[in-house]
């Protein structure tokens, strides 16, 4: 199947090897052209977020409403 976008965490496990963002990046670097959305309640500035699409808050959301989100950058 297509991947259309991918939903991260900005904390992936306890080890902290890698976090959401750097994730992006990896991706990113690798051709990866579908959007990233991260889910987290952290503040972050606008470097760190190039590689992110969408930002989106730690809360219960139906899977319909997620799909429904769209990138707020123009690629």
């Amino acid at each position: 199947e297509e991947i259309n976008g991918i939903i991260v965490d900005y904390y992936f496990d306890d080890s902290e090897k890698i976090n959401g963002i750097e994730f992006a990046i990896e991706l990113k670097n690798k051709g990866f052209k579908c959007p990233i959305i991260l889910c987290s309640d952290g503040s972050f500035d606008e470097e760190e977020l190039k590689n992110v699409d969408v930002v989106i808050p730690k809360e219960p959301k139906a899977w319909a409403r997620v799909m429904t989100i769209k990138s707020s950058k123009q690629n």
